[in-house]
């Protein structure tokens, strides 16, 4: 009888990855590779949400929240009364507008069959919401899109579904608040990259390319930066043009739906269309103003530095990966791969004369994600050619695959700090936002005058519905203009107490205001204003609201109260509660009026 022959370690090897093969290039494998990362998108997500829907904190979310109300407004009543009037700030068009007030409406279709049960009493509340969970599907679709475009590059599905995971877990992205239409653009951007690829593999259908058409335009009418991204799809079909796979009826589909979108987003542009180059030239003059407080140097569009937080390794990782690709064009032209080049250098060279922050390079993100699938491809191919071993292919995925660990550890690191923020977010907003206001409408009664700083009072409590008159003439620094810094002085004590019955900061506010006079204005002007709050302290009582993690950069508030003759409760008005974060400090200066009208 005739043994069956022995098969050894190499044998079994090499049987392992054969199998491994089978399946990671199945397309049944790259369904539930997909149906995980749409299912961990969703986990990883959620508990980012914030709950408290009564007002928005940001900077810009009041005017986002205004203008989705007013777009609300007008598709229920059809009066463009409250529709956003056309100026250089916010330098948005109104796509994203229209997409938040569909999703409102959406919003209380489900809360009429009981799918939604969240209290949200008012326009705005309704918008916040309608808008953060938009942000959220947008986050989520953007990485299984992504896994799509990953696949569709490097036939890998173990590649693709770690790149996804990855993007999924990117700090800049995770970061940006879901009041923000980033996130939107972030998925209109990642579609349009998927579509663009898809024209330059095979010879594809008009509906491909009305897709294209329509998607495009939703990111050209989105934000009024967003036409720099028509590089992506102009490459794609210009390819497909010299290639010859795209005819006069995909360039009628193209560009038909893509003017069909643009008319239905953009009606209110289309009609004072002679302003827009007015409204571009104020918008390049307010971000040169705003350069001052950003790096000059190289930091976000268009170097390394932007993606520190994935690790020096995935950073060299890119780079290797585009010189790879770089040196395949010289050999063989292929579509996905110079679409991928060319939107990289375009957009670098495009972005780099413009403002930098830190959440503006999330662009790169999905092209350098790509550029990796692509490399890897590439190198995969490298090895067929040069190893006789049918596994080769997969054993040079798996090395890729290992290469990528790194990186998704480390963002898996910082996503576990940002969560623990979201998640006590919702107590630090009821320390520093929802107390404070719940004392002033105890305590404070309408009419009353309340100092702040000039344009910052979303970094408030929200106290500005209770019927107050807000002064913020006393301390409106000229941050953006040095020259006026230098001798910017602060307010005497005497012109507080005659204008002002309360004076409410943040620490975000005053951090941001010392920041600047110490960058500007060193030396006397530095000291008058630390006398200044040292002033502030020792004159007036003062109730403390801090929390040990912030929200929306706030961490606590402080209320002097100027006037206590205007307190409705001056009995009770100061009291401690430490284990509630509510502290009173009495005034450290004895006698005079103010002081003696002051003490509880």
């Amino acid at each position: 009888m005739d043994l069956p022959p022995r098969v050894g370690f190499g044998g079994r090897l090499a049987g392992l990855l054969a199998l491994l093969n089978r399946f990671d290039r199945s397309r049944r494998c790259a369904i539930a590779c997909g149906a995980t990362v749409l299912v961990a998108s969703i986990f990883v997500t959620a508990p980012l949400v914030d709950h408290y829907y009564l007002y928005p904190f940001e900077w810009d979310s009041p005017m986002v929240v205004q203008h989705t109300v007013g777009f609300m407004h007008f598709f229920r009543h059809g009066s463009g009364s409250m529709l956003p009037e056309i100026g250089c700030y916010p330098p948005f068009f109104d796509g994203q507008f229209i997409c938040y007030a569909l999703a409102a409406f959406g919003v209380q279709a489900l809360r009429a069959i009981g799918w939604v049960s969240q209290e949200l009493p008012t326009s705005e509340s309704l918008a916040i919401y309608a808008i953060r969970h938009v942000n959220v599907m947008c986050l989520v679709l953007s990485t299984v899109t992504l896994f799509a475009a990953a696949r569709l590059l490097g036939r890998r599905n173990v590649i693709a579904i770690l790149l996804s995971l990855v993007f999924l877990l990117s700090p800049p992205i995770l970061t940006i608040d879901l009041l923000r239409i980033d996130h939107l653009i972030v998925f209109l951007l990642v579609v349009t990259i998927c579509l663009s690829l898809l024209v330059t593999v095979r010879q594809r259908g008009i509906m491909v390319y009305a897709l294209l058409g329509a998607v495009t335009a939703c990111l050209a009418n989105t934000k009024i930066t967003a036409p720099a991204f028509a590089v992506i799809p102009a490459t794609a079909v210009a390819w497909a043009l010299l290639s010859r796979r795209c005819g006069r009826r995909e360039l009628a589909g193209l560009f038909f739906y893509g003017g069909v979108v643009t008319a239905m987003l953009g009606l209110r542009f289309l009609l004072h269309a002679p302003d827009l180059v007015d409204i571009m030239k104020d918008k390049i003059a307010d971000n040169r103003l705003w350069l001052i407080y950003l790096p000059v140097t190289p930091y976000t569009y268009y170097n390394w530095e932007y993606f520190f937080p994935y690790g020096r390794e995935f950073i060299i990782m890119v780079y290797a990966a585009l010189a790879g690709l770089l040196v395949r064009l010289t050999r063989r032209r292929q579509g996905p791969t110079v679409v991928l080049v060319c939107s990289l250098v375009v957009l670098s060279l495009s972005l780099f004369p413009m403002m930098k922050y830190p959440r503006g390079g999330y662009h790169l993100i999905p092209l350098f994600l790509l550029t990796l699938a692509a490399g890897f491809a590439c190198a995969e191919a490298w090895v067929r050619t040069k190893s006789r071993a049918r596994v080769a292919g997969m054993a040079a995925s798996l090395l890729a695959a290992l290469l990528l660990v790194p990186a998704l550890v480390r963002v898996a690191g910082s996503y576990r700090d940002i969560r623990c923020n979201a998640k006590n977010r919702v107590e630090s907003v009821r320390v520093t936002r929802i107390l404070p206001r719940e004392w002033f409408r105890k305590h404070v009664p309408p009419g009353s005058r309340v100092g702040v700083f000039g344009g910052l009072e979303q970094y408030c409590p929200p106290v500005w519905d209770l019927g107050y008159s807000v002064v913020g003439h006393l301390i409106a620094p000229p941050l953006l203009y040095p020259d006026r810094m230098t001798n910017y002085e602060p307010p005497s004590h005497d012109d507080i107490r005659h204008l002002c019955d309360i004076m409410l900061f943040s620490n975000h506010m005053f951090n941001g205001l010392m920041d600047s006079i110490h960058r500007f204005a060193p030396g006397r002007v530095e000291t008058a204003w630390k006398q200044f709050f040292a002033g502030l302290d020792e004159r007036y009582p003062m109730m403390g609201y801090y929390s040990t993690t912030p929200n929306y950069f706030v961490s606590h508030v402080k209320v002097y109260v100027i006037n206590p003759s205007i307190l409705t409760h001056p009995d009770s008005a100061f009291r401690d509660d430490p284990s509630q974060g509510v502290t009173f400090s009495p005034p450290l200066i004895a006698g005079g009026s103010v002081t003696n009208r002051a003490s509880p």
